[in-house]
């Protein structure tokens, strides 16, 4: 009895040995792999993306602000612009700009398809183009309108600028000179027949007016305002059409009335007009009324 009891002891111990073993090595087996478990984040990829798109058309010889972003460059590199046909499809003002920076895009001279591409410096394989049209359908023209060819100091104007053959339709802006002294716009930048107010210096001047084609600022056209007082005196009558009258009596006692109406031309001189002399008699013109022809 006494050994089948320490064979039955001796028993339980080793199983219970094992159990524990096994439970050893499954957790230690949990943690191994727990532990020698780690993420892996993949970085996002490089990508480049116009921040300021060219126009779609463009006239001969017109200019474009364009500016192109880089995003996930590590080394922060920037942009080199290009554009074909090589030879043909116009400049830039900078070849090379930081990520998100401008640069000017002037067009050929001659009409066609371009296209113009921003490639990433530090990986030449991240590349974003776009194509414009080059029309050459028309030459581009400015025309001003409402200026006129004197103001008084301070005085306003109403002008506008028609541009013809803008494809990029970009409107005008308004410059004059001489600087600093020639007066001020209400809108410096109008699109085309689109109205700005010119008011023109305190003190007489000779003043240019100027408005710019904002596709190609090589394109303008200009007026002469001459800014000076009024020279004529007081009491002296302007271009128009004048009525007047005279009442009295003569020598001889008897009532008289003149009335009439006269035009003045721009030099201040009687062109033409008509009067009716009357009296206590009757009428003394004859015919009916007088003409007054200078």
């Amino acid at each position: 009895m006494e050994r089948i009891r320490v064979s039955s002891k001796c028993g339980f111990l080793a199983l219970a040995s094992v159990l524990l073993t096994a439970i050893c090595f499954s957790g230690c087996g949990a943690t191994s792999s727990s532990s020698g478990t780690t993420g892996t984040t993949t970085p996002p990829s490089m990508s480049i993306a116009l921040s300021t798109a060219p126009p779609t058309t463009m006239a001969p010889g017109a200019t474009a602000t364009i500016a192109a972003t880089v995003s996930n460059d590590s080394t922060n590199a920037g942009v080199d612009w290009s554009c074909s046909p090589a030879g043909s499809c116009g400049t830039f003002s900078a070849a090379h700009t930081a990520s998100g920076a401008s640069t000017t895009f002037t067009a050929p001279t001659a009409g066609g398809s371009v296209t113009i591409t921003a490639t990433s410096t530090s990986n030449h394989s991240v590349v974003v183009s776009a194509t414009i049209n080059v029309s050459s359908s028309g030459t581009l023209s400015i025309t001003i309108s409402g200026a006129p060819a004197t103001l008084a100091p301070g005085g306003t104007a109403t002008v506008s600028a028609t541009v013809s053959n803008d494809t990029a339709n970009l409107g005008v802006d308004w410059t004059c000179a001489p600087a600093g002294s020639c007066g001020t716009f209400s809108s410096a930048h109008t699109a085309s027949t689109v109205t700005t107010t010119y008011t023109a210096p305190s003190t007489a001047a000779t003043v240019t007016i100027t408005a710019t084609s904002a596709s190609n600022p090589a394109v303008s056209n200009s007026a002469t305002i001459t800014v000076a007082a009024s020279t004529t005196a007081a009491g002296t009558l302007t271009s128009g059409t004048f009525v007047f009258t005279v009442a009295g009596v003569n020598n001889l006692q008897r009532n008289i009335a003149v009335a009439g109406s006269f035009f003045l031309d721009a030099n201040g001189k009687v062109t033409s007009g008509e009067e009716n002399y009357m009296s206590h008699d009757g009428p003394a013109s004859f015919p009916p009324c007088d003409l007054i022809t200078g």
